[in-house]
């Protein structure tokens, strides 16, 4: 059916019942604007042409506020029913379970000390908590996988689990196809080995232990997962303390891996991974780097600033393409035989390996340091033959200073090659060995290894215990501050001045012209 015009006059009377103002005035109004356009009917239709606009107009007007109360109502509601709280077990739940099936999007599910024979399927982005990581126990019953991850954005902390399943397939923890989950300070104990990362992207698993009384399965596992971080944790008595299977893009750092069967693995393709500064002792084999026949080899990745020390064998290695060192430094091998004769802390001829070399090997154990300045956090990175403890940084009077003992339990001269920002300490260095002025160490810039952030020093000393000094100029914090602003805004001033002169003789070169 076709939609037809309305009659002029329909228009009109529609637009005046409609309107919220008195109908007398608005035909007062009518009749005054015929009056003033005339008689003619071009007139008055042109007249009830803009009624009809803005009859059409007040409409949308109304249409558009009724659409945005109908937004906004369910916003707030949803605003209200999505307030985080935090759910106690078993204050509020008698098991964990249930209150994670109670739970919303973004609460916390905070578990009291207490031994709980559950397994958890965590399927909402919650924070799992407990109250401490030896007293709130989730206990497995020898069976299954304890806590089963399967929802992006969650967070497992401060549980000890045990007594999981026995077969390959059963965790302590499992993230599956979740992204984003943070696993943090938890220990797994007695017969619950494993956290794997299966499926998953942007993982941090951190500062937990896994500690069993005979070797069992993996410790730390990275099954298919991409751009995942495992720092900081503590792995013993595992077949594989951690192992990448078809894993790409993780880092592994700052981690403790002693007396498993193999220390840390690379398997099958796993790419562009990077394995640093990790301690990797009294292990069977330091570790393994291989791919099966029918598989890629894994390829890309870096290993660095590790301390291979006290394993009973080195690596196998059944695969090429990996880097054993960042260019600059390798690691330590407590199996490397060579010297290094210009004194620099690495080692003057590559470790062979069964497949690549590390062609910079470190002549004594890697470490880092936290220096704190002006509520920012920077490291120091050394490497020496001797302990090393006590170590401190303190800035005062435009100068930076690091201190440290170390004690060389063996009569072989001491040496320290360290890495610092130049941010906060700067030439010319002093160091000065047990505070004594006249008992300087020997000290050497390592111009290879500095850069515009890290400057690089050598010295050695006398075996035995020794309180070390580093003392250099301070750049405070406060520089850019203090003198890059004012030399811009001086320089502005300059510029400006140059183009008002240039300006004016312009214009003077006009007049006289």
């Amino acid at each position: 059916m076709k939609c037809r015009k309305p009659r002029e006059e329909t228009t009109a009377r529609w637009h005046l019942q409609t309107s919220t103002a008195p109908r007398c005035l608005l035909a007062h109004v009518v009749k005054r604007n015929v009056h003033i356009l005339g008689d003619d009917s071009h007139s008055v239709r042109q007249f009830n042409e803009v009624g009809q606009v803005n009859a059409i107009i007040d409409i949308r007007k109304l249409l558009l506020f009724c659409v945005a109360i109908l937004m906004i109502t369910p916003a707030l509601s949803v605003a209200r029913i999505e307030t985080p709280r935090t759910i106690r077990v078993p204050q509020d739940f008698a098991t964990i379970q249930e209150a994670i099936n109670n739970a919303s999007e973004g609460d916390t599910v905070y578990v009291s000390a207490g031994t709980y024979y559950e397994h958890l399927i965590v399927n909402k982005t919650i924070s799992l908590v407990g109250e401490n990581n030896t007293t709130t126990i989730i206990d497995g019953s020898n069976g299954g996988t304890v806590v089963r991850i399967t929802a992006n954005d969650v967070n497992v902390s401060d549980f000890k689990l045990q007594n999981s399943g026995w077969a390959w397939e059963r965790s302590g923890v499992e993230t599956q196809c979740a992204n984003n989950c943070r696993i943090e300070n938890n220990v797994l104990f007695h017969a619950c080995p494993n956290i794997r990362l299966n499926y998953s992207r942007d993982c941090i698993v951190v500062g937990n232990r896994i500690d069993h009384i005979t070797p069992m399965a993996y410790g730390i596992r990275l099954t298919e997962s991409v751009n995942c971080t495992v720092t900081n944790n503590f792995v013993s008595k595992n077949i594989d303390g951690i192992v990448f299977e078809n894993s790409s893009s993780c880092m592994v750092f700052g981690n403790d891996v002693t007396q498993n069967s193999y220390g840390i693995r690379l398997y099958s393709s796993s790419l562009n991974n990077e394995v640093f500064a990790n301690n990797v002792y009294a292990n069977d084999y330091c570790g393994v780097i291989y791919s099966v026949l029918s598989m890629p080899p894994p390829l890309g990745n870096a290993v660095f600033h590790n301390n291979f020390v006290g394993n009973n064998k080195s690596f196998i290695i059944q695969s090429g393409g990996n880097a054993w060192d960042n260019g600059v430094e390798g690691n330590c091998w407590t199996d490397y035989a060579g010297a290094d004769l210009d004194h620099n802390g690495i080692g003057d001829t590559p470790h062979s390996l069964e497949m690549g070399k590390d062609k910079y090997p470190l002549m004594g154990p890697f470490s880092e340091f936290s220096l704190q300045s002006s509520e920012k956090t920077y490291t120091a990175a050394t490497v020496c033959n001797s302990n090393i403890t006590n170590f401190s940084f303190e800035t005062a009077n435009n100068e930076s200073k690091i201190e440290f003992d170390v004690n060389s339990t063996t009569n072989v001269t001491g040496f320290c090659r360290i890495a610092v920002p130049t941010e906060l300490m700067n030439r010319p260095f002093t160091v000065l060995v047990d505070d004594n002025v006249g008992s300087n160490a020997t000290l050497k810039a390592l111009q290879e290894a500095s850069s515009l952030t890290r400057t690089s020093l050598y010295f050695s000393y006398a075996p035995g215990p020794h309180k070390i000094v580093l003392v250099s100029g301070f750049v405070p914090s406060s520089f850019w501050d203090a003198f890059l602003i004012p030399i811009l805004l001086v320089g502005s001033a300059i510029g400006a001045c140059l183009v008002i002169i240039v300006f004016r003789r312009r214009l003077r070169a006009r007049h006289a012209s």
